[in-house]
């Protein structure tokens, strides 16, 4: 969300795995950083949901500057 959009409400941002929720977070306006890691190791679908908290207010936008998905380490070949 714009750090200068104090008056938006929050929006609700929800993380399924396969079609599962497994995360749930509130985002507000104000430049405050958050973050999910989650293990998608066996996971087939990832999705991302916002909700925003207001039924009569519009909510500013949710951008993700930063998304990756990491493969975990693998064993050394000896």
């Amino acid at each position: 969300m714009r750090d200068n959009d104090e008056g938006s409400p929050a929006v609700t941002v929800n993380l399924y795995i396969d079609g599962v929720p497994v995360q749930s977070r509130t985002v507000t306006p104000g430049g405050r950083p958050g973050s999910m890691t989650q293990d998608v190791t066996t996971t087939n679908n990832i999705a991302i949901e916002t909700i925003c908290s207001s039924t009569t207010q519009y909510c500013d936008r949710v951008y993700f500057w930063e998304a990756e998905l990491e493969y975990p380490r693998l064993p050394p070949v000896q």
